[in-house]
């Protein structure tokens, strides 16, 4: 089987097993959240510093040379950032 085709399918299996909702992570947050917007569909990191005082992580935005191809794997929307961020491939 041509590795194209072996990349396809696994990109395939890969999209179907990581359909489901993205966790927030919060880091050294007690008692009430910080507000995020569309925060259940958000892969991101929260760390909390004080009162009204966060850093917030989101997946990088990576991309391949030129002269490559770009196979992207979708990330596990079950795990908490990082792991349900997107892994890319340069093929």
């Amino acid at each position: 089987m041509h590795i194209t085709m072996k990349l396809i399918i696994l990109f395939c299996l890969v999209l179907l097993v990581s359909v489901s909702e993205q966790i927030p992570q919060y880091v050294n947050c007690t008692g009430e959240k910080p507000a995020i917007k569309n925060e259940a569909s958000s892969c991101i990191q929260v760390t909390c510093n004080k009162p009204g005082d966060y850093i917030i992580l989101i997946c990088p935005l990576i991309r391949c040379q030129p002269d490559k191809i770009e196979v992207r794997i979708p990330g596990d929307l079950s795990k908490e950032y990082p792991g349900c961020c997107d892994e890319l491939i340069c093929i």
